[in-house]
């Protein structure tokens, strides 16, 4: 604000009739008003009050009775009572300029007074009885004014727009657009702003005003306290990673209030230069605040800082406070979730979807909570923990189910195996919601679901809506040969598994299940074995490939199966005992001995046929 402007301003305050012209002297017969408007005139507002309350006003000069009232009472600060003569002497008044002039007085009480949806309502009353008053633009003004005060922000960034740019209306527009959280518009607002008039910002003058405007300058000042443009300006400069002109207007801030805001704004800077002493000493001064929404700000990014420095108890600490202390607040949501994560990272899941499930069961429920459970969900995912991820999908997988997640739900699909009902759910949804390429895979996925439990009317009823599907063959032959497994048809569910082109290692069991049942193992036993050999055999698999062969009579390779079992699991009870079997001598006599070692059947009937070799050594060397 340069210093002409002030000058305009302090006259404004001084002067009660600049906008009523010489009519309104005109207009007054009566000598006690007379002698009351002359001494607001020459700024003796008392004297009018003390003139004004000794008379007694008829029907007559009780439109310009009120209307000299409220003018000197809202000269000496009383807007409350200035409230009551303006309501009145806009009553009074007929319809023309004093009427008019009458009711932004009201609405400008009101602003005073800080009720704004007052203020709103009589100043969009007046935009609606007089749209063609001289007096237009001083009451959209006022109504930008209520409306940012009110916190309707979007109508009053509507109603800017229509305003001529002046520098007023610049930087409101910016300081608007800035609180909507519209950084990047707001920045290049401000950028206009400034070319336009950057003394604006640049002064040192602190001056709270809010006064209607006289021909010279017809706009009511948007910025009731100064000092709001520099604190959201240096804001915008700090939200877009510019500090330094950031710190150049936020350390001119004066204002107490507004000074601890700008406060934490700087150590927020300090953080983001990896500065975290200075911030955690900005912050730990901000958390002695009087306003209640600086404390909370200060606490949270102090626990922040806490967190860089690994001092994750004390930040987990003072999270815990913020939430207790300060409920339903947005700072408290930022600590649900910067507690929850920390949690996750601890491998705390249950007690980080505790404190998470008060951010996503509310009516509208928070995004980065429900990312987060996201997070944990994969956390428990990799730890291969199926039972908890089966709870908490039970207890919160309904708020995932969205289209932008179709690609993790049908990981968590897969991952829900054998879980019955979460993974159905997900299926379901995706089939009636996913994109085509997801909805054919939702339908692989339901039918190998319905062919695993047995169910085989319905294993093809979803295996015939993908029957032609391309690029779907090997997941087709797949499911065939699930569900004719299923149906216990093993010779034909061989055959469809023998046919797949490229094998994955879930293909490997049903498939020896297939081909250890079918009466024609022989004829799809070399298949099986390429298609272990291509995925790289397990213990299951390979186990599965040796028994097949021992049941063929093939023993020379059963007898290389279980010993590449043994390899990988040398205690491995079935194996030892097969191959002691197929084995004789001292290297039997020692494998059934380790397959005797537990107590399962197969230990059993090896102790059994280790005592029997023993009898026969024994037996025989008697007989020598």
């Amino acid at each position: 604000m340069n210093a002409l402007r002030l000058l305009a301003i302090l006259l404004l305050f001084a002067s009660p009739g600049v906008s009523e012209g010489g009519e309104f002297d005109e207009q007054l017969q009566q000598p006690q008003l007379k002698q009351a408007w002359e001494a607001l005139k020459v700024q003796k507002p008392d004297d009018a009050i003390r003139i004004l309350t000794a008379y007694t006003a008829d029907l007559q000069s009780a439109a310009h009775y009120h209307f000299i009232f409220g003018k000197a009472l809202s000269t000496v600060n009383k807007p409350l009572e200035a409230l009551q003569h303006y309501r009145l002497a806009y009553l009074y008044f007929p319809k023309g300029d004093l009427k008019e002039i009458a009711l932004l007085n009201k609405g400008e009480a009101y602003l005073k007074l800080r009720n704004y949806y007052e203020a709103s309502n009589d100043f969009s009353m007046f935009l609606s009885l007089f749209p063609r008053s001289k007096n237009l633009v001083r009451a959209q003004s006022g109504l930008v004014s209520g409306l940012i005060g009110s916190g309707r922000l979007k109508e009053a960034l509507q109603l800017l727009n229509k305003l001529d740019d002046n520098a007023d209306v610049l930087y409101a527009r910016a300081g608007v657009m800035q609180r909507l959280g519209q950084v990047r518009e707001a920045h290049e607002a401000y950028a206009v702003a400034l070319a336009r008039d950057a003394s604006y910002v640049n002064k040192q003058d602190r001056q709270t005003h809010f006064v209607a405007a006289d021909s010279a300058s017809p706009y009511v000042s948007l910025s009731p306290v100064f000092d709001e443009t520099l604190y959201y300006i240096g804001e915008n400069f700090r939200l877009m990673s510019q500090p330094v002109e950031a710190e150049k207007y936020l350390v001119q801030i004066s204002e107490p209030g507004l000074k601890e805001k700008a406060s934490v704004s700087l150590g927020l800077m300090a953080l983001a230069e990896g500065n975290t002493d200075k911030a955690m000493t900005i912050f730990n001064t901000a958390i002695g605040s009087s306003q209640r929404v600086v404390r909370r700000q200060a606490m949270l990014h102090l626990a922040e800082a806490e967190v860089r420095l690994g001092k994750t108890a004390e930040a987990s600490a003072r999270l815990q406070e913020l939430m207790f202390n300060f409920p339903y607040t947005p700072e408290s949501d930022q600590a649900v979730l910067k507690l929850s994560s920390l949690y996750t990272k601890d491998g705390k899941h249950d007690e980080a979807m505790k404190i998470l499930k008060e951010l996503i069961f509310r009516r509208y429920p928070v995004k980065e909570a429900i990312d987060q459970v996201v997070v944990i969900l994969r956390h428990v995912h990799e730890k291969k923990e199926t039972e908890k991820l089966a709870a908490i999908w039970k207890s919160a997988g309904p708020w995932l189910l969205d289209n932008s997640r179709e690609k993790f739900l049908l990981e968590m699909a897969e991952a829900l195996k054998g879980t019955g009902k979460p993974q159905f759910d997900i299926l379901r949804w995706l089939m009636k919601n996913g994109s085509d390429e997801v909805r054919g895979s939702a339908l692989v996925a339901l039918a190998s679901f319905y062919a695993e439990f047995g169910d085989t009317v319905r294993a093809r009823e979803y295996l015939g809506k993908i029957r032609n599907r391309k690029g779907l063959e090997d997941e087709i032959l797949r499911l065939e040969g699930k569900t004719l497994l299923a149906g216990k048809n093993y010779a034909a569910a061989a055959v469809k598994f023998g046919m797949i082109r490229k094998y994955r290692q879930e293909d490997l069991s049903p498939f020896g299940a297939a081909v250890g049942a079918s009466p024609d193992a022989a004829r799809v036993f070399a298949r099986f074995e390429k298609a272990v050999a291509e995925v790289g055999g397990d213990r299951e698999s390979l186990t599965a490939l040796a028994d097949i062969a021992y049941g063929l009579g093939r023993l020379k390779e059963a007898n290389k199966y279980y010993r590449a079992v043994l390899v990988k699991d040398p205690a491995n009870a079935w194996c030892l005992y097969r191959v002691a079997s197929m084995t004789s001598g001292s290297e039997a006599e020692e494998l059934f001995k380790k397959a005797s070692s537990g107590t399962s059947a197969v230990g059993s009937l090896s102790g059994a046929r280790l005592r029997e070799m023993v009898m026969s050594k024994k037996y025989l060397e008697g007989n020598n």
